[in-house]
C-alpha cells in the first residue's frame, strides 16, 4: 500500500505521540443492479483500512494501510462470474459498490457508498480509495500541544473511491474491453503465460485535504407574479423624461435674467453730430 503526503493540516500530526491518533475505517462492498427485479442484496466486509500518526516527530506522512478480508477477491470474482453473461452487465447496468464505516455503531444507512461499474472491475490492475479528512480533524490538539480524545466519525469529510484502467468512453462493451490488436496477442504467446492476479487486491489509500470551493455571488432572483411569471421592470426612461424640469429650470432663470430691450430703437438718439439739425 502507498500513502501520500498533506500539503496542510496534517503538520499537526508529528506533534503527536505515536499511537496517540490512530483510527480503523470498515470497508464494506456489495452488487447494485439497476434492474427492479433484482434485491437490494446486503453489505458484506471487505477489509479495514487503519490510520495512525507518523513514526517519527519530523514525518508529516499520515501512515495509512488497507488490511482486506482473505475472501474477498474471490468474492468479486464471483459476482463477476455470474453477471458477466448477462446483458445488463455489458449494458453498464450493475454496479460494484463500496461503502465506508467509521464507527462501529454506524448502521448501514449512515455509512458513505461509492460505485463504479462492475464491468470495468475485472480489467483494472489497481483500486484507489481517497479519503478527505474533514477540518474537525485539526482539532485532535488543543492549545497546550496534548492529545485529545478521538472520534473516528468526524476524521473523515468523504471518500471517493475508482479503479483503474478504465476506457475512455466508459463503456462496457466486449469490443472496447477485450485485447486489442493482434501484436499484443502475438506477444502474449510468446511470453509464458502468467497467473492472474486476485481480484482489486491492488489497493491504494490516499489522504487528502478537504478543499472548499469559494462561494459563488448569484445576483438576487426576479420577482414573481401570482401566476408564477416574472414581472417585468418598467422601461428605462429617456434623458428629457428625466431631467425635463431641470432643464426647464434652467431656461427659466436664463429667461428671467436677460436684460430688457431699449424702447426708442437701436439709435436711441446718441451721438448726433454738430452738422446734423435737431428738431
Amino acid at each position: 500500500m502507498t500513502t501520500r503526503s498533506l500539503t496542510t493540516g496534517l503538520a499537526l500530526a508529528s506533534l503527536l505521540l505515536p499511537g496517540a491518533l490512530a483510527a480503523t475505517l470498515q470497508v464494506h462492498h456489495r452488487l447494485l443492479h439497476l434492474s427492479s427485479d433484482v434485491e437490494l442484496p446486503q453489505f458484506e466486509h471487505r477489509g479495514a483500512i487503519d490510520l495512525s500518526p507518523p513514526g517519527s516527530a519530523s514525518s508529516s506522512i499520515l501512515t495509512t494501510k488497507f488490511q482486506p478480508d482473505s475472501g474477498s477477491s474471490a468474492v468479486i470474482e464471483e459476482w463477476i462470474n455470474r453477471w458477466k453473461k448477462d446483458p445488463t452487465y455489458h449494458n453498464g447496468e450493475i454496479f460494484y459498490q463500496v461503502a465506508l464505516q467509521r464507527a462501529e455503531e454506524d448502521t448501514p444507512d449512515m455509512w458513505d457508498v461509492q460505485s463504479v461499474r462492475l464491468c470495468h472491475v475485472p480489467f483494472s490492475t489497481s483500486d484507489t480509495f481517497v479519503l478527505h479528512l474533514s477540518p474537525s480533524a485539526k482539532s485532535v490538539i488543543d492549545r497546550e500541544g496534548e492529545s485529545k480524545s478521538f472520534d473516528d466519525r468526524n476524521l473523515v469529510e468523504w471518500f471517493s473511491y475508482y479503479v483503474d484502467p478504465v476506457p475512455r468512453d466508459g463503456s462496457c462493451s466486449p469490443a472496447t474491453l477485450g485485447p486489442s490488436g493482434s501484436s499484443s496477442s502475438n506477444t502474449n504467446k510468446r511470453k509464458k503465460p502468467q497467473p492472474p492476479a486476485p481480484l482489486l487486491s491492488n489497493s491504494t489509500v490516499e489522504v487528502r485535504d478537504v478543499v472548499f470551493t469559494p462561494k459563488v455571488a448569484l445576483r438576487p432572483p426576479l420577482p414573481m407574479s401570482s401566476t408564477g411569471e416574472p414581472i417585468k421592470p418598467p422601461p428605462e426612461k429617456s434623458f428629457l423624461q428625466k431631467y425635463w424640469m431641470y432643464i426647464g429650470a434652467v431656461m427659466l432663470v436664463l429667461a428671467v435674467a436677460a436684460p430688457p430691450e431699449s424702447e426708442e430703437g437701436p439709435d436711441n438718439g446718441a451721438g448726433a453730430g454738430p452738422g446734423r439739425k435737431q428738431k
